[in-house]
């Protein structure tokens, strides 16, 4: 069925955090039956404030190549508005403590647009991602979901795609 698939991406986002056991054991069965062909192994480690030291150990012992970490912004004021329960200094010690374990390939999201960030706030969370030095980001536009605290506040994205 996958015989010639080399690369693998976990995008689970955070459904890790509600039963850690049984997700882990879930992973470790699904590499064992695909393992030895993998090239690549992308796990969507998720916010910075859904991790620790023994998650981040067990995705590095389940034959993760590459994770990522979703810091959305470096910008206190914008993690709190938008909702999110992890600081600035959460995301660079979850980013340590991955390279602690041997995860050597570090991917970070961010999302361009969020409310009231404008070009010099987003150039600023650029700066203080190339200091962390993570192989690879992702970027995304924002995009409002359904359960977020922005849709139930009514926030109006700004049209055109351009900064606030």
């Amino acid at each position: 069925m996958l015989a010639g698939c080399k690369t693998v991406k976990n995008n689970s986002g955070n459904a890790h955090k509600t039963n850690e056991e049984k997700y882990f054991l879930n992973l470790e069965k699904t590499i064992k039956r695909i393992g030895a062909r993998i090239k690549e192994f992308t796990f969507e480690a998720g916010r910075p404030d859904t991790l620790d030291r023994n998650k981040l150990k067990m995705i590095r012992q389940n034959q993760v190549t590459r994770i990522s970490i979703n810091p959305q912004t470096m910008n206190e004021k914008t993690l709190k508005l938008i909702g999110r329960h992890h600081t600035c200094q959460d995301i660079e010690e979850k980013y340590f403590i991955a390279r602690e374990e041997g995860l050597d390939n570090i991917n970070m999201d961010l999302i361009i647009g969020l409310p009231g960030e404008d070009l010099l706030d987003f150039s600023k969370t650029l700066d203080k991602i190339e200091m962390l030095s993570p192989e690879s980001v992702t970027f995304h536009q924002l995009s409002v979901k359904r359960a977020s605290i922005l849709k139930e506040t009514n926030f109006k994205h700004h049209e055109g795609g351009e900064f606030v």
